[in-house]
Protein backbone atom coordinates (compact mmCIF):
# COMPACT_ATOMS: atom_id res chain seq x y z
CA UNK A 1 0.00 0.00 0.00
CA UNK A 2 1.17 3.54 -0.76
CA UNK A 3 1.79 6.06 1.97
CA UNK A 4 -1.08 8.36 2.88
CA UNK A 5 0.05 11.99 3.09
CA UNK A 6 -2.27 14.45 4.85
CA UNK A 7 -1.73 17.91 3.32
CA UNK A 8 -3.26 20.59 5.52
CA UNK A 9 -4.64 23.99 4.70
CA UNK A 10 -3.32 24.95 8.11
CA UNK A 11 -4.64 28.51 7.94
CA UNK A 12 -8.14 27.11 8.28
CA UNK A 13 -7.13 24.91 11.22
CA UNK A 14 -5.52 27.88 12.99
CA UNK A 15 -8.34 30.31 12.20
CA UNK A 16 -11.12 28.05 13.44
CA UNK A 17 -9.31 27.22 16.68
CA UNK A 18 -8.36 30.84 17.38
CA UNK A 19 -11.83 32.16 16.54
CA UNK A 20 -13.77 29.72 18.70
CA UNK A 21 -12.03 30.78 21.92
CA UNK A 22 -12.66 34.50 21.37
CA UNK A 23 -15.85 35.70 23.04
CA UNK A 24 -17.15 38.36 20.67
CA UNK A 25 -19.98 40.81 21.08
CA UNK A 26 -21.04 44.19 19.75
CA UNK A 27 -22.07 47.24 21.74
CA UNK A 28 -24.84 49.15 20.03
CA UNK A 29 -25.41 52.80 20.86
CA UNK A 30 -28.67 54.49 19.90
CA UNK A 31 -27.37 57.95 19.01
CA UNK A 32 -30.59 60.00 19.43
CA UNK A 33 -31.14 58.71 22.99
CA UNK A 34 -27.59 57.80 24.01
CA UNK A 35 -28.72 54.35 25.24
CA UNK A 36 -26.35 51.40 24.79
CA UNK A 37 -26.84 47.64 24.84
CA UNK A 38 -24.57 44.67 24.12
CA UNK A 39 -25.57 41.97 21.63
CA UNK A 40 -23.79 38.80 20.53
CA UNK A 41 -23.84 39.89 16.88
CA UNK A 42 -25.16 42.66 14.63
CA UNK A 43 -27.68 40.14 13.30
CA UNK A 44 -29.05 39.56 16.79
CA UNK A 45 -29.50 43.30 17.22
CA UNK A 46 -31.30 43.72 13.87
CA UNK A 47 -33.52 40.73 14.64
CA UNK A 48 -34.47 42.38 17.95
CA UNK A 49 -35.66 45.44 16.02
CA UNK A 50 -37.79 43.29 13.73
CA UNK A 51 -39.47 41.66 16.72
CA UNK A 52 -40.47 45.14 17.89
CA UNK A 53 -41.54 46.17 14.36
CA UNK A 54 -38.91 48.91 14.40
CA UNK A 55 -37.10 50.08 11.29
CA UNK A 56 -33.30 49.88 11.22
CA UNK A 57 -31.97 53.36 10.37
CA UNK A 58 -28.21 53.01 9.98
CA UNK A 59 -27.41 56.62 10.88
CA UNK A 60 -29.15 56.23 14.25
CA UNK A 61 -26.74 53.62 15.55
CA UNK A 62 -23.07 53.28 16.38
CA UNK A 63 -21.47 49.82 16.63
CA UNK A 64 -18.40 48.94 18.69
CA UNK A 65 -16.95 45.44 18.40
CA UNK A 66 -15.82 43.87 21.65
CA UNK A 67 -13.53 40.88 22.14
CA UNK A 68 -12.77 38.92 25.27
CA UNK A 69 -9.78 36.72 24.35
CA UNK A 70 -9.51 33.14 25.53
CA UNK A 71 -6.29 31.42 26.53
CA UNK A 72 -3.68 30.62 23.87
CA UNK A 73 -3.16 27.23 25.51
CA UNK A 74 -6.82 26.43 24.83
CA UNK A 75 -6.39 27.35 21.16
CA UNK A 76 -3.34 25.08 20.89
CA UNK A 77 -5.19 22.25 22.62
CA UNK A 78 -8.04 22.51 20.10
CA UNK A 79 -5.64 22.41 17.14
CA UNK A 80 -3.67 19.45 18.48
CA UNK A 81 -6.82 17.44 19.13
CA UNK A 82 -8.22 18.27 15.70
CA UNK A 83 -5.02 17.26 13.92
CA UNK A 84 -4.66 14.06 15.94
CA UNK A 85 -8.23 13.05 15.13
CA UNK A 86 -7.82 13.74 11.40
CA UNK A 87 -4.54 11.85 11.22
CA UNK A 88 -6.09 8.93 13.09
CA UNK A 89 -9.18 8.84 10.87
CA UNK A 90 -7.02 8.84 7.74
CA UNK A 91 -4.29 6.52 9.04
CA UNK A 92 -1.91 9.19 7.77
CA UNK A 93 1.73 8.14 7.43
CA UNK A 94 2.99 11.69 6.99
CA UNK A 95 1.59 15.20 7.23
CA UNK A 96 2.44 18.59 5.74
CA UNK A 97 1.19 21.95 6.98
CA UNK A 98 0.75 24.56 4.24
CA UNK A 99 0.87 28.04 5.75
CA UNK A 100 0.08 31.36 4.10
CA UNK A 101 3.07 33.67 3.59
CA UNK A 102 3.13 37.46 3.66
CA UNK A 103 2.49 38.06 -0.04
CA UNK A 104 0.11 36.79 -2.71
CA UNK A 105 0.40 37.72 -6.40
CA UNK A 106 -3.39 37.92 -6.67
CA UNK A 107 -3.39 40.94 -4.34
CA UNK A 108 -1.74 43.03 -7.08
CA UNK A 109 -4.00 41.96 -9.96
CA UNK A 110 -5.62 45.04 -11.58
CA UNK A 111 -9.16 43.97 -10.74
CA UNK A 112 -11.90 46.60 -10.54
CA UNK A 113 -12.32 45.60 -6.88
CA UNK A 114 -9.29 44.45 -4.87
CA UNK A 115 -8.88 40.69 -4.51
CA UNK A 116 -10.31 39.74 -1.09
CA UNK A 117 -10.86 43.46 -0.51
CA UNK A 118 -14.03 42.64 1.39
CA UNK A 119 -11.86 41.28 4.21
CA UNK A 120 -9.98 44.53 4.79
CA UNK A 121 -10.61 45.84 8.29
CA UNK A 122 -12.32 42.68 9.53
CA UNK A 123 -11.43 41.68 13.07
CA UNK A 124 -9.06 38.72 13.18
CA UNK A 125 -9.03 36.16 15.98
CA UNK A 126 -6.79 37.32 18.82
CA UNK A 127 -4.38 34.37 18.75
CA UNK A 128 -4.36 33.68 14.98
CA UNK A 129 -0.73 34.67 14.41
CA UNK A 130 0.45 32.65 17.40
CA UNK A 131 -1.64 29.65 16.31
CA UNK A 132 -0.05 29.65 12.85
CA UNK A 133 3.41 30.03 14.39
CA UNK A 134 2.75 27.03 16.63
CA UNK A 135 1.81 24.84 13.65
CA UNK A 136 4.90 25.98 11.74
CA UNK A 137 7.24 25.18 14.64
CA UNK A 138 5.70 21.88 15.70
CA UNK A 139 4.76 20.11 12.44
CA UNK A 140 6.39 19.56 9.03
CA UNK A 141 5.50 22.81 7.27
CA UNK A 142 5.91 24.90 4.15
CA UNK A 143 5.16 28.59 3.66
CA UNK A 144 3.35 29.79 0.54
CA UNK A 145 5.46 32.68 -0.79
CA UNK A 146 3.74 35.12 -3.17
CA UNK A 147 0.85 32.74 -3.66
CA UNK A 148 -1.98 31.31 -1.60
CA UNK A 149 -1.89 28.51 0.88
CA UNK A 150 -4.48 26.82 -1.37
CA UNK A 151 -1.98 26.87 -4.25
CA UNK A 152 0.55 24.96 -2.17
CA UNK A 153 -2.05 22.43 -1.02
CA UNK A 154 -2.83 21.57 -4.66
CA UNK A 155 0.83 21.71 -5.81
CA UNK A 156 2.00 19.31 -3.11
CA UNK A 157 -1.03 17.11 -3.72
CA UNK A 158 -0.03 16.54 -7.33
CA UNK A 159 3.65 16.15 -6.44
CA UNK A 160 2.93 13.38 -3.95
CA UNK A 161 0.48 11.78 -6.38
CA UNK A 162 3.17 11.67 -9.09
CA UNK A 163 5.45 9.82 -6.66
CA UNK A 164 2.89 7.08 -6.12
CA UNK A 165 1.68 8.27 -2.73
CA UNK A 166 -1.95 8.86 -1.70
CA UNK A 167 -2.29 12.56 -0.90
CA UNK A 168 -5.36 13.74 1.01
CA UNK A 169 -6.09 17.46 1.03
CA UNK A 170 -7.34 18.57 4.45
CA UNK A 171 -9.29 21.57 3.28
CA UNK A 172 -12.64 23.28 3.74
CA UNK A 173 -12.02 25.57 0.75
CA UNK A 174 -14.46 24.90 -2.07
CA UNK A 175 -11.78 25.65 -4.69
CA UNK A 176 -9.98 22.40 -3.81
CA UNK A 177 -12.91 20.39 -5.18
CA UNK A 178 -11.92 21.34 -8.74
CA UNK A 179 -8.66 19.38 -9.02
CA UNK A 180 -9.19 15.92 -10.41
CA UNK A 181 -7.35 12.92 -9.06
CA UNK A 182 -6.81 14.41 -5.62
CA UNK A 183 -8.52 13.20 -2.46
CA UNK A 184 -10.38 15.67 -0.25
CA UNK A 185 -11.28 15.49 3.43
CA UNK A 186 -13.55 18.15 4.93
CA UNK A 187 -13.29 17.64 8.68
CA UNK A 188 -16.09 20.15 9.37
CA UNK A 189 -18.78 17.85 7.98
CA UNK A 190 -20.77 15.34 10.01
CA UNK A 191 -19.18 11.91 9.53
CA UNK A 192 -16.55 13.22 7.09
CA UNK A 193 -15.31 10.88 4.37
CA UNK A 194 -12.42 10.98 1.94
CA UNK A 195 -13.69 11.69 -1.56
CA UNK A 196 -11.85 11.53 -4.85
CA UNK A 197 -12.26 14.55 -7.12
CA UNK A 198 -13.54 13.32 -10.51
CA UNK A 199 -12.20 14.46 -13.87
CA UNK A 200 -15.02 16.43 -15.52
CA UNK A 201 -17.33 16.26 -12.51
CA UNK A 202 -20.78 17.80 -12.15
CA UNK A 203 -22.82 20.67 -10.75
CA UNK A 204 -25.86 20.42 -8.50
CA UNK A 205 -28.01 22.61 -6.28
CA UNK A 206 -28.67 22.51 -2.55
CA UNK A 207 -31.35 24.97 -1.37
CA UNK A 208 -30.76 27.10 -4.49
CA UNK A 209 -27.01 27.22 -3.83
CA UNK A 210 -24.84 25.75 -6.59
CA UNK A 211 -22.32 23.10 -5.55
CA UNK A 212 -19.94 21.08 -7.67
CA UNK A 213 -16.75 19.14 -8.14
CA UNK A 214 -14.21 18.46 -10.86
CA UNK A 215 -13.30 20.52 -13.91
CA UNK A 216 -16.82 21.87 -14.40
CA UNK A 217 -16.68 23.29 -10.86
CA UNK A 218 -13.55 25.24 -11.78
CA UNK A 219 -15.41 26.58 -14.83
CA UNK A 220 -18.22 27.66 -12.52
CA UNK A 221 -15.77 29.74 -10.47
CA UNK A 222 -14.13 31.08 -13.64
CA UNK A 223 -17.48 32.21 -15.02
CA UNK A 224 -19.33 33.38 -11.92
CA UNK A 225 -16.48 34.47 -9.65
CA UNK A 226 -16.25 33.99 -5.91
CA UNK A 227 -17.98 36.33 -3.48
CA UNK A 228 -15.76 35.21 -0.59
CA UNK A 229 -12.64 36.22 -2.57
CA UNK A 230 -14.41 39.35 -3.86
CA UNK A 231 -13.97 38.94 -7.59
CA UNK A 232 -16.73 38.99 -10.20
CA UNK A 233 -15.88 38.52 -13.90
CA UNK A 234 -19.02 40.36 -15.05
CA UNK A 235 -18.35 43.38 -12.82
CA UNK A 236 -16.94 45.64 -15.53
CA UNK A 237 -19.76 44.69 -17.91
CA UNK A 238 -22.26 46.07 -15.38
CA UNK A 239 -24.76 43.29 -16.06
CA UNK A 240 -26.81 41.12 -13.76
CA UNK A 241 -25.20 37.68 -13.79
CA UNK A 242 -25.21 35.33 -10.81
CA UNK A 243 -24.54 31.71 -10.01
CA UNK A 244 -27.93 30.62 -11.33
CA UNK A 245 -27.10 32.17 -14.71
CA UNK A 246 -23.72 30.42 -14.72
CA UNK A 247 -25.31 27.15 -13.66
CA UNK A 248 -27.82 27.24 -16.54
CA UNK A 249 -25.04 27.80 -19.08
CA UNK A 250 -22.60 25.21 -17.75
CA UNK A 251 -24.94 22.46 -16.64
CA UNK A 252 -25.61 21.41 -20.23
CA UNK A 253 -21.89 21.02 -21.04
CA UNK A 254 -20.62 17.45 -21.35
CA UNK A 255 -16.92 17.91 -22.17
CA UNK A 256 -14.00 20.05 -21.06
CA UNK A 257 -13.97 21.76 -24.45
CA UNK A 258 -17.68 22.62 -24.28
CA UNK A 259 -17.33 24.06 -20.79
CA UNK A 260 -14.31 26.20 -21.69
CA UNK A 261 -15.96 27.42 -24.89
CA UNK A 262 -19.05 28.34 -22.88
CA UNK A 263 -16.93 30.48 -20.54
CA UNK A 264 -15.07 32.14 -23.42
CA UNK A 265 -18.27 32.93 -25.32
CA UNK A 266 -19.83 34.53 -22.26
CA UNK A 267 -16.80 36.77 -21.66
CA UNK A 268 -16.89 37.79 -25.35
CA UNK A 269 -20.55 38.76 -25.00
CA UNK A 270 -19.75 40.89 -21.94
CA UNK A 271 -16.72 42.56 -23.52
CA UNK A 272 -17.23 42.59 -27.33
CA UNK A 273 -14.68 45.31 -28.02
CA UNK A 274 -11.62 46.97 -26.53
CA UNK A 275 -12.34 49.30 -23.60
CA UNK A 276 -10.69 51.28 -20.82
CA UNK A 277 -11.27 50.79 -17.11
CA UNK A 278 -9.84 51.94 -13.78
CA UNK A 279 -8.57 49.29 -11.38
CA UNK A 280 -8.94 49.26 -7.59
CA UNK A 281 -5.54 50.95 -7.18
CA UNK A 282 -6.39 53.84 -9.52
CA UNK A 283 -4.40 52.52 -12.48
CA UNK A 284 -5.93 52.72 -15.97
CA UNK A 285 -5.97 49.78 -18.39
CA UNK A 286 -6.95 49.33 -22.04
CA UNK A 287 -8.09 45.75 -22.52
CA UNK A 288 -10.25 43.35 -24.51
CA UNK A 289 -12.09 40.20 -23.48
CA UNK A 290 -8.91 38.10 -23.69
CA UNK A 291 -7.15 40.27 -21.12
CA UNK A 292 -10.15 40.02 -18.82
CA UNK A 293 -10.22 36.23 -19.23
CA UNK A 294 -6.54 35.98 -18.31
CA UNK A 295 -6.96 38.19 -15.26
CA UNK A 296 -9.88 36.23 -13.83
CA UNK A 297 -8.25 32.92 -14.75
CA UNK A 298 -5.47 33.86 -12.34
CA UNK A 299 -8.11 34.48 -9.66
CA UNK A 300 -10.06 31.27 -10.15
CA UNK A 301 -7.34 28.75 -10.95
CA UNK A 302 -4.96 27.35 -8.35
CA UNK A 303 -1.37 26.61 -9.35
CA UNK A 304 -0.84 22.88 -9.95
CA UNK A 305 2.99 22.88 -10.21
CA UNK A 306 5.73 25.08 -8.77
CA UNK A 307 6.43 26.44 -12.27
CA UNK A 308 2.77 27.11 -13.12
CA UNK A 309 2.45 30.75 -14.21
CA UNK A 310 -1.28 30.36 -14.84
CA UNK A 311 -1.07 31.24 -18.53
CA UNK A 312 -4.56 30.91 -19.99
CA UNK A 313 -3.46 30.19 -23.57
CA UNK A 314 -1.23 27.31 -22.44
CA UNK A 315 -4.10 25.96 -20.35
CA UNK A 316 -6.55 26.12 -23.26
CA UNK A 317 -4.08 24.41 -25.61
CA UNK A 318 -4.16 21.31 -23.39
CA UNK A 319 -7.84 20.95 -24.26
CA UNK A 320 -7.61 21.98 -27.91
CA UNK A 321 -9.43 25.28 -27.37
CA UNK A 322 -8.37 28.53 -29.01
CA UNK A 323 -9.10 32.15 -28.16
CA UNK A 324 -10.78 33.87 -31.13
CA UNK A 325 -9.36 37.23 -32.20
Amino acid sequence: MSKTIAIYDSDAIAYRAAAVIDKRSVEVKHLPSGRTKVFKTRTEFKDSLKLKDKEFIKTDYEFTDQVEPGELSHCIHIMKNQIEKINSDLFADEILMCIQGKTNFRDSLPLPSKYKGNRTGLARPTWLREAKAYLYKNYPSTVADNKECDDDVVIYGYEYLSKGYTPVLISVDKDSAAYSGLNLYDYTQDNPKVRLVPDFGSLWQVDKTVKGEGFIWFCMQFLNGDISDFYKPSELAKVKFGEQSAYKLLNTCKTHQEALQCVIDQYRSWYPSEFTYTAWDGSTHVVDYRDILQMYFRCARMMTTREDNLDLREFLEKYGVELPQ
